[in-house]
């Protein structure tokens, strides 16, 4: 895997929140220069979906395409998109802060 950026573009980034419910988000990353091959081998970037800690963010049902890392707290990787196959996109059911 190239992942020539850590993070090149943040899809979701939620900072200093409260009582923030997420159902149902589905995040894509097609392309790493104007190439679409990593998205089927989760490599186009690391990170796509930040939560800072402190923040209350709640999601249900998310989906990721072409990213290592499907959801990240404070921009560290948190859940890997290699565990969580689900046909296409990798899928989690939920995610809660505690």
């Amino acid at each position: 895997m190239a992942y020539t950026n850590e993070t090149m573009a943040w899809a979701v980034h939620v900072a200093n929140s409260q009582d923030i419910l997420i159902y149902g988000a589905g995040t894509y990353s097609f392309f790493e220069f104007w190439n679409a091959t990593c998205s089927g081998s989760n490599s186009c970037q690391t990170q796509i979906f930040d939560i800072q800690s402190g923040s209350g963010v709640y999601v249900y049902s998310l989906a990721t395409v072409g990213v290592r890392y499907m959801l990240s707290v404070n921009e560290q990787g948190l859940i890997e998109s290699l565990y969580n196959g689900d046909g296409y996109a990798p899928c989690i059911s939920a995610w809660t802060p505690w």
